[in-house]
């Protein structure tokens, strides 16, 4: 897929970059894990048409972000499932459209795999809170999560994301 100056493809597909994107995942909620089991984790992820999969967007054979659809994000919510879960940016490319890009294929494709409903959580004082403040995503719940105040989102594929923003 292209988008805008960059392509998203399946990390299944380009398997090299899974230690870029474990690196911007390393110590990002899960303080406790390792690189190497980050490492492990987004290799776990690499699949081509089941969840968990992930994306990334890639400019001259650069990777410049990734997004994971994934089962299971948080303990609270076992019911809840999928989740948009690993939205991150190479650090020189914030703000350059590449994670609504990201998330917009990540909602699609799992249009494209039968989910109806997609979650995600966010804190509310970030960057990325305005990047769900967009048709389709609603407030499912309001918690505190590592004393950070967070927002539980929810999204209806077939009604969402993947048919409202062009």
């Amino acid at each position: 897929m292209t988008s805008h100056e960059f392509e998203i493809a399946n990390l299944a597909e380009c398997l090299d970059l899974i230690a870029t994107v474990a690196q911007w995942h390393w110590g990002h909620g899960f303080p406790d894990r390792t690189l190497s089991t980050t490492v492990e984790w987004v290799r776990a992820r690499a699949n081509l048409a089941s969840i968990p999969l992930t994306f990334v967007a890639v400019a001259n054979d650069v990777p410049l972000g990734a997004v994971t659809v994934d089962n299971q994000d948080r303990d609270a919510h076992v019911g809840l499932s999928p989740w948009l879960v690993g939205v991150s940016t190479h650090p020189d490319r914030p703000r350059k459209g590449v994670c609504s890009a990201l998330v917009q294929h990540a909602v699609t494709a799992a249009a494209e795999l039968g989910v109806t409903h997609l979650y995600l959580d966010t804190d509310t004082n970030g960057a990325a809170w305005s990047l769900y403040e967009r048709p389709g995503w609603e407030t499912y719940a309001e918690e505190i999560s590592q004393n950070v105040p967070v927002v539980v989102m929810m999204i209806e594929t077939e009604l969402g994301w993947a048919q409202t923003t062009p």
